[in-house]
């Protein structure tokens, strides 16, 4: 019986005794034949290779959604743009001559070969007089646009001069949008991306993987990645607006903002501010609020 507790105990090791330890008793009280436990070992050395495969499949397959996605995005940054607006006020005692800087979205591209961008309506908008630093009154003598390589581009010649088309900072029901359209002066070979989905009824989640792509400082065009993390409105000046924790600096203003799903891109708005300090949350107008703006009918 001692004998027959040490083999129970090895087979529950073991998962499978060996035949050649048991006698013909031993075999009948275990209830194990070698065939079955031939069986077993087969059975769950496909399961493991089951499970392996599975695994390594997932792996590819992220691996290779990453690289469509990085691919689509590096396609996209050729059609955004730094983007400067260049404003020259003077009277007789003194001159200024601000400028705004920001981002600008190439989506579409007319007949004629010129081509519609979109950006933030703060960043064109200039008032005709303002007050200099001794209070008198400053008359604008010159309103401009273009679109520069960020500080890569040092040559005014390689700057495209832009016209605005339209732009509101307040629709029919009050809410803060901020968009603007401008189109190229002469015809100019912009890329417009054809490498996103832009589909109103599309909905985001809390928590979706976004991408934007934006003028950081000026500087050049960056790929920022973040999250959606506030759908509900928190305040009247940000009604209808998405919340995304996602790194926004000077500039980013006017940069479109695209919702990861598998190996697609989704555009879902516009960033045009952004909150905090060290750590901002990107602040965006949604899609269904641009589109009037961005896709006017035919018509208009």
């Amino acid at each position: 019986m001692k004998k027959l507790t040490s083999i129970i105990a090895a087979a529950l090791i073991t998962g499978c005794p060996s035949q050649d330890s048991f006698n013909s008793d031993d075999e009948l009280v275990m209830g194990v034949s070698g065939s079955d436990c031939s069986d077993s070992a087969v059975q769950k050395e496909s399961t493991d290779l089951t499970i392996q495969k599975e695994s390594d499949d997932l792996t590819m397959t992220k691996e290779s959604e990453d690289l469509t996605i990085q691919r689509k995005l590096e396609d996209i940054e050729q059609s955004v743009f730094c983007f400067q607006e260049d404003t020259y006020y003077a009277n007789e005692h003194e001159s200024n001559s601000p400028y705004y800087m920001g981002t600008a979205f190439a989506f579409k591209t007319t007949p004629e070969g010129r081509t519609y961008l979109a950006t933030n309506y703060h960043l064109v908008y200039s008032e005709e007089q303002i007050r200099g630093s001794n209070n008198e009154i400053l008359k604008m003598l010159y309103h401009g646009f273009r679109l520069t390589g960020g500080m890569e581009y040092s040559d005014e010649k390689t700057d495209t001069w832009l016209t605005l088309l339209r732009g509101e900072l307040f629709n029919k029901n009050n809410r803060y949008i901020d968009t603007a359209v401008l189109v190229t002066v002469d015809a100019k070979d912009l890329h417009v991306s054809q490498e996103y989905i832009l589909d109103p009824s599309f909905e985001p989640m809390l928590g979706d993987e976004a991408y934007s792509l934006g003028c950081q400082e000026g500087i050049a065009i960056f790929q920022v990645r973040g999250t959606l993390s506030r759908k509900k409105d928190f305040s009247k000046r940000v009604q209808n607006k998405y919340v995304f924790d996602i790194k926004t600096n000077n500039g980013s203003s006017g940069a479109p903002i695209f919702i990861r799903r598998g190996n697609d891109l989704y555009l879902v708005g516009q960033i045009f501010g952004s909150i905090g300090g060290t750590t901002s949350f990107g602040l965006a107008t949604k899609l269904e609020d641009l589109i009037p703006y961005w896709y006017p009918k035919e018509n208009d």
